[in-house]
C-alpha cells in the first residue's frame, strides 16, 4: 500500500475534528502499512474529544477510543506495531496504556499477558487493564489456566471497578452457561471460593458481584456460592439474583430452598424473579404449590401482572399432573379475569380443558353479567364450542356493545366452517361500525361462506373505493373466501 501522506498529516492535525475524521478515513484502509499503523498507535494517547449534541443531551467521543477501535478491527494486520503498543502499555499515559494493552493482548497473548498482569497492581486505570487482560485469555489454551485463576482472584479485589471488570471478563469466558471446558478445568483448581463469597457478602457487594461469584461457584461445585446467591435474592428481592437461582440446581440445599419457598408465601408480595426461580426445581418445590396458587388467584398488580405469570410458569413445572391444581386452574379459566384465564390455559393446555364445561358456558351467554367470560372461555375450545352457535345471532345485533360483537366474532373464527349458520347475522353488520369484526367472522368461517358473502363483499368493496377509502380488510376476506393466500 502506498502511504497516504495527506491522511498522515490529518492524523497529526491540531484540529481535534480533523484527527477524528482521519481515524474514520483510516478505518477504510484494508491493508494498512507500518507508517499508518504507527500513526494510529500515537492517537491512542490523544486527549481530544468530539462533542455529539442531541435534543436532550450531549455525549463525547474520544479520538483515542476511535483509534483503538480501528486498530482492533485491523486484527493481525496491526502485528508490526506490537513493540510500540507494548512500550505504550508500559510507559504511556494511563488511559493510553490500557487501550494499548487491550490491542496487544489479543495480538500475542502468550507474550503480552504476563507483562500485562505485572502492570495491573496499582495502575491508575486498573479496571480497564483487567478488561484488557481478560480479553487476551484463550480458554482452550492450557497455558492460560494460570491467567484464568488470576482473573478469578480479582473478584475479591478491594477496588470496586477491578472486581466488576473481573466479573465481566469471567462472565464472557463462561459463555452464559455454556463455558468452554478449559475455563471450567482451570477454575476447578481455584481455592478460596467459600472465603471469597463470605468476604463479598460482608462488604455488601452489589448483586452483580454475587452473580459473578455464583457463576464461578456453580461451575467449580461450591454450594457456598449457591447459598450466597439465595441469601442475596431473599434479602434484597433482586430479580437478577433470583434469576440466577434458576441455574443453581442441585447445589442449592433443601434448607435454602425451603427459605425461598417460605418467602414466596409471606408478605410483602415476592418479586416475580424469585417466584419464577422455583420453575427450575420441579418436584423439589412441591411445598410451594399452595403459595403459587394463592399468587395466581390474587388481585392483579397491573394489567399484565408479572408475579401471576411467574406463578403460572412455576406451577406448570412443579405440579403438572396434580388434580387439585388442575381443578383450581379450571375455575380460573371459567371465572377468573382475562390474565388468569389466559395463564390457566397456558398451564393446562387448551386440549386439556374439560369439554364437559360447554353446556354451562353456553348457558352463561344469556346472562349479561357472565356473558363475556363465557364467550372468552368458549373461544379457547374452538370447534367444540359449536353448541353455542344458536345463541350468537342475538349477540350480533347492530346495537350490541362492540366488545360483545368482538368476542362473538372471535368465537365464530375459532369454530370455523361449522359456524356457517350464523352467517346471515354476521352479514347484517356490514356497513355498520361493527364491520371490521364482521369481516373477521366471515374470514373465520372461510370458503364455506363464499356463496353467501362474496357478492355482497364485492359490492361493499366498490362502494369503499368510490369513497376513496382503502379496501384492505375486504380484499383480505375475499381472498380467504376464494381459498387464496393472504398477504
Amino acid at each position: 500500500m502506498v502511504v497516504d501522506a495527506d491522511l498522515l498529516i490529518r492524523l497529526a492535525s491540531p484540529d481535534v475534528h480533523e484527527r477524528y475524521a482521519a481515524c474514520d478515513a483510516a478505518s477504510r484502509s484494508r491493508d494498512p502499512d507500518p507508517v499508518l499503523l504507527s500513526a494510529m498507535v500515537e492517537r491512542l494517547a490523544d486527549v481530544g474529544e468530539i462533542e455529539n449534541r442531541d435534543i436532550d443531551y450531549t455525549t463525547y467521543t474520544a479520538v483515542a477510543d476511535r483509534a483503538h477501535d480501528v486498530l482492533t478491527a485491523w486484527g493481525s494486520k496491526a502485528q508490526p506495531v506490537l513493540p510500540q503498543l507494548l512500550a505504550m502499555m508500559e510507559g504511556g499515559p494511563p488511559f493510553a496504556s490500557a487501550l494499548a494493552a487491550a490491542i496487544a493482548a489479543r495480538l500475542d497473548p502468550d507474550a503480552v499477558l504476563p507483562r500485562l498482569a505485572a502492570r495491573i497492581p496499582g495502575h491508575p486505570q486498573a479496571p480497564a487493564m483487567v478488561r484488557a487482560y481478560a480479553g487476551g485469555i484463550q480458554p482452550a489454551n492450557p497455558a492460560h489456566a494460570g491467567h484464568l485463576r488470576m482473573l478469578a482472584a480479582y473478584l475479591g479485589d478491594t477496588v470496586r471497578g477491578v472486581a466488576y471488570a473481573a466479573y465481566s471478563g469471567l462472565d464472557a469466558l463462561l459463555g452464559s452457561g455454556r463455558p468452554h471446558p478449559g475455563v471450567v478445568d482451570a477454575l476447578r483448581t481455584l481455592e478460596g471460593v467459600p472465603a471469597l463469597v463470605g468476604e463479598l457478602e460482608r462488604r455488601g457487594m452489589t448483586v452483580d458481584y454475587f452473580v459473578g461469584v455464583w457463576c464461578l461457584g456453580v461451575l467449580v461445585g461450591h454450594a457456598e456460592a449457591a447459598e450466597a446467591l439465595a441469601r442475596i435474592a431473599l434479602a434484597k428481592g433482586h430479580d437478577d439474583a433470583a434469576d440466577g437461582l434458576v441455574r443453581v440446581g442441585p447445589l442449592l440445599s433443601e434448607a435454602a430452598l425451603a427459605r425461598v419457598i417460605a418467602r414466596i408465601g409471606a408478605p410483602p408480595r415476592p418479586p416475580s424473579g424469585l417466584v419464577r426461580a422455583l420453575e427450575a426445581y420441579g418436584a423439589r418445590a412441591t411445598a410451594a404449590v399452595p403459595a403459587l396458587l394463592a399468587l395466581l388467584e390474587s388481585p392483579p398488580a397491573g394489567e399484565a401482572d408479572p408475579v401471576r405469570t411467574a406463578a403460572a410458569a412455576s406451577l406448570a413445572a412443579i405440579a403438572p399432573d396434580d388434580a387439585h391444581v388442575r381443578e383450581r386452574l379450571v375455575a380460573l379459566f371459567v371465572d377468573g379475569d382475562d390474565q388468569q384465564a389466559e395463564l390457566a390455559v397456558q398451564v393446562l393446555g387448551g386440549a386439556n380443558i374439560p369439554r364437559a364445561l360447554v353446556p354451562d358456558l353456553v348457558a352463561r351467554l344469556a346472562d349479561p353479567d357472565r356473558r363475556m367470560r363465557g364467550l372468552r372461555a368458549l373461544t379457547v375450545l374452538g370447534v367444540d364450542a359449536a353448541p353455542a352457535l344458536p345463541a350468537l345471532p342475538a349477540l350480533l345485533a347492530r346495537s350490541a356493545p362492540w366488545r360483545q360483537v368482538m368476542a362473538a366474532a372471535k368465537l365464530i373464527e375459532a369454530i370455523g366452517a361449522p359456524a356457517l349458520p350464523v352467517l346471515p347475522a354476521v352479514l347484517d353488520l356490514l356497513g355498520t361500525p361493527h364491520q371490521f369484526w364482521a369481516l373477521v367472522a366471515i374470514a373465520g368461517i372461510g370458503p364455506a361462506a363464499r356463496d353467501g358473502a362474496e357478492v355482497l363483499l364485492e359490492v361493499l368493496r366498490a362502494e369503499t373505493v368510490d369513497r376513496r377509502e382503502a379496501p384492505g380488510d375486504i380484499d383480505r376476506t375475499l381472498r380467504v373466501l376464494r381459498g387464496l393466500p393472504t398477504l
